[in-house]
């Protein structure tokens, strides 16, 4: 590179970094409205994906997402997960709009397995509570067959 064009490159710095912060602002906001409308779907339910950390692209460590209510607001939040963690016990879930540009941009690209992973949990859900809805029915209808009338014990 000659020595003009990396001047040049130096001078245009504080132009890009103004380009920087505002892209990134505008990031934050979008991220923040994502979050918004995933919180005011009907049915919400806990779901959570990985993807690559773009930190550790070596497969060890991922970039997790999880998606909870956490208090009384709904929120995406992310952690760094050792493939080792299958549970995630070790994982420190940070708020997703708080976190580093570059954990941002990864995570922006898992939001349609988030999506999906959303999705897929409140398809189990319906199915779990259907399940359960019948359980008690047959339990229920089994407990009325056992009991016998008052009036026939007397």
């Amino acid at each position: 590179m000659s020595t003009s064009n990396r001047s040049d490159r130096i001078a245009a710095m504080p132009d890009n970094a103004a380009k920087v912060k505002v892209n990134a602002n505008e990031l934050s906001a979008s991220i923040f409205d994502f979050q918004k409308t995933l919180a005011s779907l009907p049915g919400r339910v806990s779901a959570g994906c990985e993807g690559e950390h773009p930190d550790f692209r070596d497969g060890q460590v991922s970039l997790a997402l999880w998606f909870n209510r956490f208090g009384k607001e709904w929120l995406i939040k992310w952690s760094a997960v050792h493939a080792s963690d299958l549970e995630h016990e070790g994982a420190d879930y940070k708020p997703l709009t708080d976190a580093p540009l570059k954990i941002k941009l990864a995570a922006v690209k898992l939001f349609p397995k988030l999506i999906d992973a959303i999705a897929e949990a409140q398809d189990n859900l319906v199915e779990e509570i259907a399940d359960a809805a019948s359980a008690v029915k047959r339990l229920t209808s089994t407990v009325k067959a056992s009991a016998k009338p008052e009036a026939e014990e007397k």
